[in-house]
């Protein structure tokens, strides 16, 4: 399963490396020819999909919280 987002590119390098920094693995979309977006590959399986869900969703969260601030 794969989900395509967009966001502003200025953010997008830089979200995309904090991500990392808490194990979540969201790819540029100039990568696949979508700049401007990001791709985010779900990998979890069972239980711990809903856990990888709800990390990503707290990321989500403290991201958007950092860039209304920014």
């Amino acid at each position: 399963m794969e989900l395509y987002a967009r966001v502003r590119r200025a953010v997008l390098v830089e979200g995309c490396q904090a991500a990392a920094e808490r194990g979540i693995l969201l790819a540029p979309g100039d990568c696949f020819d979508t700049p401007s977006h990001f791709r985010l590959g779900f990998a979890a399986a069972g239980d711990n999909f809903s856990k990888a869900l709800d990390r990503f969703g707290a990321f989500v969260k403290r991201w958007s919280a950092k860039m209304v601030t920014a």
